[in-house]
C-alpha cells in the first residue's frame, strides 16, 4: 500500500499558522459572553470572568511543562493530542450544564492551546528553509497578535445572532477541520527521546528551585573566599611593610604598634 500523500512544508505552515489562530483565538472570545453567563448560571461578574482567568493560567502553567512533552512524542502525535484535546474542551464548554463544567471545559480547551504554541515554532524553525523563515515568522506573529483582537468581535457577532453556547458550536467544526487536515499534512521533525526528564526541571520554575537550593551554599563559598582575600590583603601589607628601609624600632611601632622604649 502507497504511504499517503504529504503537503510541502509550506502547507503545513499554513496549516499550523491556521490552527495556532484558531486556538488562541479562544483566549478572548469569551469575553462579551460574561453577561450572558451571569444571567444563566446566576452568577456574579467575578464569578463569571473566571471563564476567561482560568484559560490564562492554565496555559500559564501547563507551557513550561510542554518541552518536556515534544522531546517525548513525535509531531505528528503532539499536534493531534494538541488538536483533539482543545476539540474536546470545546465540546464540553458547549454542552455545559453548570458553570464549573464550563470552568472544566476552558481548562481542557487551554491544555491544547498551551501545546499548540510551542509547536509551531519548533516545526517552523525545522521546516521552513531558511530564506522563508522571516515571512513565516511573520505571519505567525500576525496571527498570534490579531488572534486576541479579534476574539472579542467575533464573540460579538455569534452573541447577537444566538446564545453564548453558539461561540463554541461555531469553533469547534473549524478546530476539527483545521486539526484532521493538518495532521495529515504535516510531517514528523526531529528526533524522540526516551530519556527520564524531571518535570520540575523542565518547568519555568525548574532553574529556579535550582538556583535556590544553590544559593546558601554558593553564599557560603563566596564568604570564605572574601576571607581569605582579605587574609592575603592583610599579610601582603605586613611582607611590605617590612620591607621598608629604617630601625627595627620604627619597623615594629608600625607594624605591631607603638615600639616599647629601650633602657638606657
Amino acid at each position: 500500500m502507497a504511504p499517503s500523500p504529504r503537503a510541502g512544508p509550506r502547507s503545513s505552515s499554513r496549516l499550523l499558522v491556521a490552527a495556532t489562530f484558531v486556538v488562541i483565538l479562544n483566549e478572548t472570545i469569551m469575553v462579551n459572553a460574561v453577561p450572558r453567563l451571569m444571567t444563566d448560571f446566576e452568577i456574579t461578574s467575578t464569578t463569571a470572568q473566571w471563564a476567561l482567568t482560568v484559560f490564562m493560567l492554565t496555559m500559564a502553567a501547563v507551557i513550561p511543562v510542554t518541552g518536556w512533552f515534544l522531546q517525548r512524542v513525535t509531531t505528528r502525535t503532539a499536534y493531534a493530542t494538541a488538536m483533539i484535546t482543545f476539540s474536546t474542551g470545546t465540546l464540553v464548554a458547549a454542552l455545559a450544564p453548570t458553570f464549573g463544567v464550563l470552568l472544566v471545559g476552558r481548562v481542557v480547551q487551554a491544555g491544547g492551546t498551551a501545546v499548540m504554541m510551542p509547536l509551531l515554532m519548533t516545526t517552523l524553525m525545522t521546516v521552513v528553509a531558511a530564506e522563508d523563515r522571516g515571512r513565516v515568522m511573520g505571519q505567525v506573529t500576525l496571527a498570534m497578535s490579531c488572534a486576541p483582537a479579534l476574539g472579542p468581535a467575533v464573540s460579538g457577532v455569534l452573541l447577537h445572532m444566538g446564545s453564548w453556547r453558539l461561540i463554541f458550536v461555531a469553533v469547534l467544526p473549524i478546530a476539527v477541520l483545521v486539526g484532521f487536515f493538518g495532521h495529515r499534512a504535516l510531517e514528523n521533525v526531529g528526533e524522540t527521546t526516551a530519556s527520564p526528564v524531571s518535570l520540575a526541571e523542565r518547568g519555568a520554575g525548574g532553574r529556579w528551585l535550582r538556583d535556590l537550593r544553590l544559593r546558601p551554599e554558593q553564599g557560603r563559598q563566596r564568604r570564605v573566599a572574601g576571607a581569605d582575600r582579605a587574609h592575603r590583603r592583610r599579610c601582603g601589607a605586613d611582607r611590605r611593610l617590612r620591607a621598608l628601609p629604617g630601625p627595627p624600632a620604627a619597623l615594629g611601632a608600625s607594624a605591631d604598634g607603638p615600639a616599647h622604649p629601650q633602657a638606657p
